[in-house]
């Protein structure tokens, strides 16, 4: 979902398959920092006359918001600003140090996230935008490892979740959660880590630079 303040908004649906679970967000900006007025009515029209260059997402390049995030802007150029929560997510845009954020709402799987719903009704800020990402974990690792090598996957919690069956395969594995499905990727990379892979999306292996050894976990 995209979030800004002042103006109404359009929520617009963007078709996906179905065979993957879903999440829903939320663009969303601050009212102080928009026009009167905003022609909407087409995706890629929203958020005219705004021209977002600061978009905070909830995790770190890599993950699945940024992912969203590419969805929705397509090749336009921004900065993103990564906040560790959602509560963090909400005070970028308020303060003005973001122009706009990406908020995941629901999941498929595990259905709404009552609390994101409540930062909003609790904020000056409103939706203006709304994208739908089908959700593809792929365990990944430092190039060359192989899975017998592997001791630890690293990921959110969500993330482990929704590979439980690929998981419990492989009862030999030790499970960390961790903040971010990217951030998981993230410190493999910077620690040449040869004995844990991560759970995470396909973007966050190539930002990375990691091996992806199982895809569709």
């Amino acid at each position: 979902m995209v979030i800004h303040s002042g103006a109404s908004g359009v929520l617009f649906p963007i078709t996906t398959s179905i065979k993957a679970p879903l999440r829903r967000g939320f663009l969303f900006l601050n009212p102080a920092t928009m026009n009167d007025s905003i022609p909407s009515l087409q995706p890629r029209q929203i958020l005219n006359g705004i021209h977002p260059r600061k978009v905070a997402i909830q995790g770190y390049e890599g993950s699945f918001h940024h992912m969203a995030t590419q969805q929705y802007f397509g090749g336009d150029p921004l900065q993103l600003l990564p906040a560790d929560n959602f509560r963090q997510l909400v005070e970028l845009v308020e303060s003005g140090k973001a122009d706009c954020a990406l908020m995941a709402i629901e999941n498929s799987l595990a259905g709404s996230i009552a609390h994101n719903y409540t930062l909003l009704l609790e904020s000056e800020l409103i939706a203006t935008g709304e994208v739908y990402l089908p959700i593809h974990q792929h365990l990944m690792v430092w190039p060359g490892v192989r899975l017998e090598e592997i001791e630890e996957v690293h990921s959110h919690p969500m993330a482990l979740a929704q590979c439980g069956k690929f998981l419990r395969q492989h009862p030999h594995l030790r499970l960390v959660e961790t903040e971010d499905t990217a951030l998981s990727a993230r410190r493999i990379a910077e620690g040449k880590l040869k004995k844990v892979a991560a759970i995470g999306p396909e973007i966050a292996a190539w930002h990375y630079g990691l091996e992806i050894i199982r895809e569709h976990v």
